[in-house]
């Protein structure tokens, strides 16, 4: 967007001899991309016979035509013109000139000129991620308004781990991402301004949560302790919960490998187990896992006594750890 800085007076000038090289004007250095927008004044002279006469802008040493007429007699009005010329935002001299074959007199009229400079409209800000899951995320930049101008549209492109997945347009300040667990996206999105065009990219990241943990198996049973087994779904941390099956009291543990056995158990007991998993850089937990039953195994059965019979048979007595079998 083009925004202005300041408005100069370009001085005219009398001159009797040809042509009027008005007083110079400084500009300062400004913006790398600038324009000066505005008019050259009117030359009024008195030609001997037939003329020629032209009018300009000289920036920087290099004159600018931007008027002229030819054929005239006597008293002649050149009027003035308009311009608009792009320069470097370097400091320039400006003025206005004028020249005329055959002259008496010359007058060169006033003129005006606008300083502007480029202002390329800002990147959107408060990029944030919500509402994560594991195959999916939410995206928010904030609209951009530059100079008063609100943005009429937004550019979106998604990475999934460096790679482009998805790129669309529309005027949207959030943007609902569907995905795969436990990947690192990176989200960029510019919006434009009307009269400035696109303005720069803003880049919010995310890592999508892990998978739900499948179950695997239950191994080593005794009748203290078992392990039980699940694949994992990321690699940073793990939380284990064991409850026994109709119990509310739960236990946990944070071991971060893909088995874990619990100890110091009850014999012949139901227990329930379930994990979730997470990394580092992840924006949370996985879901948990369902609930997936083990058992201890019945004690060792408790001997009580043998009874001896006649014709030499014994009955021997154990107390009953278990009642199926």
């Amino acid at each position: 967007m083009w925004v202005n800085r300041a408005t100069h007076t370009l001085e005219g000038g009398i001159n009797a001899h040809g042509g009027v090289n008005a007083p110079v004007l400084v500009i300062g250095a400004g913006a790398a991309r600038r324009r000066l927008v505005g008019h050259i004044g009117a030359v009024h002279f008195h030609a001997e016979g037939e003329a020629v006469a032209w009018t300009g802008v000289e920036i920087a040493g290099h004159r600018h035509l931007l008027a002229s007429g030819g054929q005239m007699h006597g008293h002649i009005r050149l009027p003035g013109a308009a311009f608009s010329i792009e320069i470097t935002g370097a400091a320039v001299n400006v003025r206005q000139y004028a020249e005329v074959s055959q002259p008496r007199h010359t007058h060169l009229h006033n003129g005006s000129v606008q300083v502007q400079d480029w202002v390329p409209a800002p990147a959107p800000t408060g990029g944030a991620t919500s509402l994560v899951g594991a195959t999916s995320f939410r995206a928010s930049f904030n609209r951009v308004t530059h100079h008063g101008v609100a943005a009429n549209s937004r550019q979106w492109r998604v990475y999934r781990e460096g790679h482009l997945i998805w790129a669309t347009e529309n005027n949207n300040q959030h943007l609902d991402v569907a995905t795969t667990p436990n990947q690192a996206h990176t989200i960029h999105a510019r919006d434009h301004i009307p009269g400035s065009g696109w303005g720069a990219w803003a880049s919010t990241n995310v890592r999508t949560r892990p998978a739900t943990p499948p179950f695997t198996s239950v191994t080593n049973q005794t009748p203290t302790e078992f392990t039980t087994e699940f694949a994992r779904s990321a690699t940073s941390a793990r939380q284990w919960q064991r409850r026994l099956i109709g119990g509310s009291a739960v236990s946990e543990a944070s071991t971060n490998a893909a088995s874990h056995t619990w100890a110091s158990l009850e014999p012949n007991s139901s227990h329930e187990v379930r994990v979730r998993d997470r990394n580092v850089d992840a924006a949370g937990w996985s879901d948990w896992s369902g609930w997936h039953s083990a058992t201890t195994l019945p004690s060792v059965p408790e001997f009580l006594r043998a009874d001896g019979h006649e014709l030499g048979s014994v009955t021997t007595w154990f107390a009953r750890s278990a009642t199926s079998g």
